[in-house]
C-alpha cells in the first residue's frame, strides 16, 4: 500500500465522543493516474462498512462512488487468496486423515 499511499494519523470520534487516533492511508496523487478506487478495493470497503454495522445511508453513499473499472484482482491480493486456499486444502486433508485414523483405531 505504501507505494501509492502514504500512511497518515487521523483523530476519529466514536459514538461515545471519545477521540481515537487511527492510521489510514492518503493517496499520493503523483503516482496514481486514476484516483478512483478499483472495483476490488470498493468491494472491500463496502464489505467492511456492512460488517461493522455502518448506517445503510452511509453504505449507499460509499456505493455511489464510481470505480476505475480495472477488474483484475491485484497480484498481491491474489497471492493472499491462493495462500489461504492452500491452507484450507491442507487443513481439510489433515482433518480427513485424522478422521480415518480415528475410525481405524475404533475398528
Amino acid at each position: 500500500q505504501e507505494v501509492f499511499y502514504q500512511p497518515i494519523e487521523v483523530s476519529v470520534a466514536n459514538q461515545q465522543g471519545q477521540i481515537i487516533k487511527c492510521r489510514t492511508y492518503e493517496m499520493d496523487r503523483d503516482t496514481v493516474d486514476d484516483p478512483k478506487p478499483s472495483p476490488h478495493y470498493k468491494k472491500v470497503v463496502l464489505a467492511g462498512a456492512r460488517q461493522n454495522g455502518l448506517p445503510e445511508e452511509y453504505v449507499r453513499f460509499l456505493e455511489s462512488f464510481p470505480d476505475n473499472g480495472l477488474a483484475q484482482t491485484p497480484p498481491l491480493y491474489q497471492k493472499v487468496i491462493d495462500t489461504i486456499n492452500m491452507f484450507r486444502q491442507n487443513a481439510a486433508k489433515e482433518q480427513s486423515t485424522n478422521h480415518y485414523i480415528e475410525a481405524h483405531d475404533i475398528l
